[in-house]
């Protein structure tokens, strides 16, 4: 509105100063046709003008700017701050009552848990006393088929042959028994050997390894070898006359048992004496060709003696 009106004083001031310079002068005539001229002239600026101020862009401080409504602005942040006091209340709330609700929880656990394991225990009880039942019956029906259409002679021979067994295999099998005795030996032997060997392989000392010979272990442990297994062999052979039993009883689990600990022992002596046994036809084969060795090198010095000239000695 401002702009148009500011165009509208601009026009008339224009056609003013056009028609003032239209109006001749003081002491001439009037010219019709310089008059219509100069009419002419003025309307056409007049329209030159008007064009011009409608096509001129409008500036920034003519648009018409927005109002700002204070009262929706305060009220959004009214809402949230509301929204805010909610929420820490509601937290104040749970954390105030968390304390009682843990322990509430705690406690109904304790319960719950107890009260299964109690039933866990009671059920585990039920089902060892079953088993243990079960067992006994089997073990029962065991024994009167190991002494079925057998005479009380025989029967008595068995428990006591069953009972010497268990007590010599328990001896054996003790730390101070004949069984360890042969092993703790062997591994000593065992022990020595593997290091003298070590010694000759890396010549540390090459003088030391070429003296040192790996002796037998003895005829005193040799014998006693011969003796357990010769009294191993007699344990399996009476084992075997005590028969079999049902499987899942308590005596034929101990008479399978016992046969296998005999077998075992026998299976580990019989690897002991052949490890002594290579570990010698090694030490013979290395004295062997040391021998050889010692022999070729003394007859090679023998023609070496022979081939040099003798020298003769000047006596003054």
């Amino acid at each position: 509105m401002k702009g148009a009106s500011e165009g509208r004083s601009k026009t008339q001031t224009t056609v003013k100063s056009a028609g003032l310079r239209s109006k001749p002068t003081s002491g001439q005539g009037a010219n019709p046709s310089s008059r219509s001229v100069d009419d002419k002239h003025a309307k056409a600026l007049v329209i030159r003008h008007n064009n011009a101020s409608k096509q001129a862009p409008k500036s920034a401080t003519s648009l018409p700017t927005p109002a700002v409504d204070k009262t929706d602005s305060i009220d959004t942040l009214s809402e949230d701050y509301r929204q805010m006091q909610r929420e820490l209340l509601r937290l104040h709330v749970l954390h105030s009552t968390s304390a009682d609700v843990h322990g509430q929880w705690r406690s109904s656990a304790k319960r719950s848990l107890h009260l299964r394991f109690s039933e866990l225990a009671e059920r585990h009880t039920e089902i060892a006393d079953l088993s243990f039942q079960t067992q006994e019956l089997r073990n029962r029906s065991a024994v009167v088929h190991w002494c079925r259409n057998v005479q009380t002679a025989e029967i008595d021979r068995r428990v006591q042959t069953l009972s010497k067994c268990i007590q010599e295999i328990y001896e054996n099998l003790e730390s101070s028994g004949k069984f360890n005795s042969i092993i703790e030996s062997f591994e000593a032997w065992h022990t020595g050997t593997r290091k003298i060997q070590g010694s000759r392989e890396h010549n540390i000392p090459a003088e030391a390894a070429a003296l040192a010979n790996v002796e037998e272990i003895g005829a005193g442990w040799q014998n006693d070898v011969d003796a357990l297994q010769r009294r191993l062999s007699l344990l399996t052979g009476e084992l075997r006359t005590l028969g079999s039993a049902s499987a899942n009883s308590s005596l034929g689990q101990l008479l399978v048992l016992l046969q296998d600990l005999v077998l075992d022992m026998l299976a580990e002596v019989d690897c002991l004496r052949s490890i002594e046994y290579e570990m010698m036809a090694q030490e013979k084969l290395w004295l062997e060709n040391q021998i050889t060795s010692l022999s070729l090198q003394v007859q090679s010095e023998m023609r070496d003696k022979r081939k040099s000239p003798c020298k003769t000695r000047s006596y003054a």
